[in-house]
């Protein structure tokens, strides 16, 4: 079912708007093993266990256009933490101010809530070539009914303070993802993500690739809830990513990319990972103009 709501919601927009918009297809994916294991019900620490990375699939796959002001973005989003995420948001640009904002529905395996409506906002303030202020937020409207269950609620938030520099995008971020379920009558899990980086957006005109650089640092949570008491995992790491795209011709474009922590460190009594472990994050894709 979920497969022929994303195939019909790209077959509309596909066919209903492209008189009105410039079309733009993205389509990338990849793995990641810097994560806490979804299918556990009980926290390591309390089990004594070392921190065990889970791989996870991650992907987008979204449908872009615009005409003068105005543009829109409409997609499906699999994230190992916030879930599934099937979403379309409408954006108008006024050079100096730029306004989004859109319902999305989070997708979760629960026969209680197994969809939970929400809505994304977000806000821009630039003066073009100079400097950028840049803050969108999202959350699902069941956060206040957690308290039955299977319910579950998302929210994100990500502020972006940058400026221009001849051939790069340099930006100060700070990206928050928090996902919380009640797993049964007595257990609420939350997975959380904290991460603070530095980007530097490389690009330069007529020339056929551009880079996004990434350097900062983050912490996971995994957090299990019930019967007055709290246990919690907690992964640190500093981290560096890259990622890169390359122009086929005027109409293709492919991406590359990856996201490596230098260093990684635990909370106690979390067992340290072990160090045969590598963690890793990884993704490719392609960008189609029609």
């Amino acid at each position: 079912m979920l497969k022929r709501t994303i195939f019909t919601l790209f077959t509309l927009a596909f066919f209903a708007v492209p008189c009105l918009y410039s079309q733009t297809l993205e389509i990338s994916g990849g793995v990641m093993n810097i994560l806490f294991d979804q299918g556990r019900n009980s926290s390591l620490s309390q089990s004594g266990e070392n921190f065990r990375p889970s791989i996870s699939p991650f992907g987008v796959m979204r449908l872009m256009g615009n005409h003068g002001n105005n543009a829109y973005d409409i997609g499906f989003k699999m994230d190992p933490m916030l879930r599934n995420i099937l979403y379309a948001n409408y954006i108008w640009d006024f050079e100096y101010l730029k306004i989004e904002a859109g319902p999305f529905l989070n997708i979760v395996r629960s026969r209680v809530l197994p969809v939970n409506p929400g809505i994304n906002a977000g806000l821009t303030l630039q003066y073009p070539g100079i400097v950028f202020l840049e803050a969108i937020a999202s959350s699902t409207f069941a956060y206040f009914f957690r308290e039955k269950t299977g319910y579950h609620n998302q929210y994100s938030a990500n502020l972006s303070v940058g400026f221009w520099i001849p051939y790069v995008i340099c930006s100060f971020n700070l990206s928050i993802n928090n996902f919380t379920i009640r797993e049964t009558e007595t257990l609420i899990i939350e997975d959380a993500l904290e991460r603070w980086f530095f980007r530097a957006n490389i690009h330069a005109k007529n020339v056929p690739y551009t880079i996004i650089m990434d350097f900062g640092y983050q912490n996971i949570k995994r957090e299990y809830s019930g019967q007055g008491t709290t246990e919690t995992d907690i992964l640190h790491s500093v981290f560096t990513a890259i990622e890169g795209s390359i122009r086929v011709n005027h109409r293709l474009r492919f991406i590359l990319g990856g996201f490596l922590p230098i260093y990684s460190w635990v909370e106690a009594p979390l067992d340290k990972p072990s160090r045969n472990i590598t963690l890793f994050q990884a993704n490719a894709g392609l960008i189609f103009s029609f």
